[in-house]
């Protein structure tokens, strides 16, 4: 992402889950307000823009037991709710 904005969050987020982010060509940044971070996926069916919504669906979607994203999420109530302790943390401490 470009230095200025809040994109080495969602980097950092997929480097720790292994997870292949491209980035997509910036003339055809689907953001609103064409801004990044935003994140496409199923082919662009879905779109997720900054940073916190953007942790809290790869929190939502990524299954660590299968190590691949899934359309459904895939962790307990318990265990969401202390990864959005930490998504609300990067969000309100490293941006």
């Amino acid at each position: 992402g470009h230095p200025s904005s809040t994109s080495p969050t969602v980097n950092w987020a997929g480097f720790e889950l292994g997870l292949d982010l491209v980035m997509g060509d910036l003339a055809e940044n689907p953001h609103p307000r064409g801004k990044v971070p935003c994140l496409t996926d199923q082919n662009g069916k879905i779109m997720v823009f900054e940073n916190g919504p953007i942790l809290q669906y790869l929190q939502d979607h990524y299954d660590k037991n299968l190590n691949e994203m899934q359309n459904f999420p895939s962790s307990s109530a318990e265990e969401s709710a202390q990864i959005t302790n930490w998504i609300e943390w990067a969000s309100a401490s490293l941006e």
